[in-house]
């Protein structure tokens, strides 16, 4: 897929719907009208993040539902994937993957902050906040 810096919403929801017509998971996408990335580099790393959030929450969490935000607040673009599945420390042990580590690597590339963690209701949240600049 073919992403630039104002395709990111499109690709999200390409992905969104995909997912819920493939693996049967209910995928709810919110965001603000105003996302607006400033670089397509940049654009490409937060759509490989959110793509690698959620594949882990429909390959380990046996999530029945997938929620996913991108707003823009003052320039600071956030994008969070929160399941309703066992949660990731219920999953920590089965180190096995890259999925994590790439998340991470991605989000340092583009000088952005990257929280992986227990969701308020259960499940995981991961979330990435990346300042426009």
């Amino acid at each position: 897929m073919d992403i630039d810096a104002d395709g990111l919403l499109f690709a999200v929801e390409d992905l969104t719907e995909h997912v819920e017509k493939v693996y049967g998971i209910k995928c709810n996408f919110a965001h603000t009208n105003s996302v607006k990335i400033k670089s397509n580099l940049n654009a490409i790393h937060l759509f490989l993040i959110t793509q690698e959030a959620i594949n882990n929450a429909v390959k380990h969490s046996k999530a029945k539902n997938i929620d996913i935000e991108i707003t823009d607040i003052d320039g600071a673009i956030t994008v969070s994937v929160c399941d309703d599945g066992i949660g990731i420390e219920n999953l920590l042990d089965r180190r096995t993957g890259m999925g994590l580590n790439i998340m991470k690597y991605r989000a340092r590339i583009i000088n952005s902050s990257l929280y992986i963690g227990q969701n308020v209701a259960g499940g995981t949240r991961i979330t990435c906040t990346y300042k426009n600049e």
